[in-house]
């Protein structure tokens, strides 16, 4: 740990960002950064901890697929991740909290389903209303008995949807770049287009907070049209004519 000084974590730093990106370089120097400040303050094994320097990459607008696009992406993936690209647009459901579903956690004559704190971002425990899309969804894919997990691939649970499979169909639809976690950015980006209000988003996507889904506002200012019409060149409200019979 003494070897860990302000030099060498700026070369890894560097590193990162050249191999991946600065967002994941970032991510990476958080982890250090916590880790060096137990090493501090808790564990006695550092007097003081080096400065972690961040790159904070300046945050773009999440991305999303259109439903063409959608349907290009699951023609060309594998078998075993249709369904689980299916759940993740019609539920808006984070990779890992999804793959942990269980049959005992989902009631598909009730339309319902719950995933445990344990296996939530947020550590709250998630109920999930399911559309009749994703209930006929989740009965196509219930085919072998004694498998307890809702997605597998040959009697095995599917551990992750981010790797090659998906990177080459992702590729081979022409949407790159396109991580998996850009499901829930679609997910979210097709409900607000759809009219759904900004706090039910915040509820079904398990949010802690309004301002976490404010970035997809923009993409339905119908409902402040009527707000915008108050504002007139001539200082009257606007008022819409009457039909004529």
């Amino acid at each position: 740990m003494q070897s860990i000084t302000r030099e060498v974590v700026e070369a890894l730093r560097r590193l990162k960002a050249d191999e991946q990106s600065e967002s994941t370089a970032d991510r990476y120097m958080a982890l250090l950064r916590a880790v060096l400040k137990k090493c501090a303050e808790d564990w006695g094994e550092l007097d003081r901890a080096p400065k972690v320097p961040m790159f904070r990459p300046e945050r773009g607008e999440p991305r999303w697929l259109t439903h063409m696009e959608f349907r290009k992406l699951t023609d060309a993936l594998p078998h075993h991740l249709k369904p689980c690209a299916q759940i993740a647009v019609l539920t808006g459901l984070r990779m890992r909290a999804m793959l942990s579903l269980r049959w005992d956690q989902i009631d598909l004559d009730a339309g319902r389903a719950w995933i445990g704190a344990a296996d939530m971002k947020g550590k709250r425990t998630l109920g999930i209303p399911l559309s009749p899309e994703a209930v006929e969804v989740l009965r196509g894919v219930r085919c072998l008995e004694g498998v307890p997990w809702v997605f597998s691939w040959r009697g095995k649970r599917v551990g992750d949807c981010n790797g090659k499979a998906f990177k080459d169909a992702v590729r081979a639809a022409g949407l790159e770049p396109l991580r998996w976690h850009d499901l829930r950015h679609t997910w979210a980006s097709w409900a607000v287009q759809a009219g759904v209000s900004l706090h039910e988003v915040m509820v079904l996507g398990g949010w802690k907070s309004l301002a976490m889904v404010q970035r997809y506002a923009h993409l339905a200012p119908d409902h402040l049209s009527a707000a915008a019409a108050r504002v007139t060149l001539g200082g009257k409200p606007a008022h819409k004519k009457k039909a004529r019979r």
